[in-house]
């Protein structure tokens, strides 16, 4: 089983993204403060409904912003599964 595809809404500095994961090594790259950390909690919310930074959840919306939403779809032999955190 792995994490096909994981969309945020509001969460942490992200508005919006949508991105899409290959079976096997991904990697994230970037500049500092540009978001890595952030989808990797986003990641780990999604697996285990709590952060690892924070245990407060309003913490982790976008500021100005009343909520976030986390969507994963995840593959196992082909047969996918959605999870959504809202």
């Amino acid at each position: 089983m792995y994490l096909k595809n994981i969309k945020l809404t509001n969460f942490r500095n992200y508005s919006y993204i949508d991105i899409d994961f290959e079976n096997g090594i991904n990697i994230l790259y970037g500049k500092n403060g540009n978001g890595k950390t952030n989808l990797l909690e986003a990641i780990y919310f999604l697996g285990i409904t709590k952060s690892h930074r924070s245990f407060i959840d309003n913490n982790l919306t976008k500021k100005n912003e009343n909520f976030f939403l986390l969507n994963g779809r995840l593959l196992d032999n082909s047969i996918p599964t959605t999870l959504e955190i809202y």
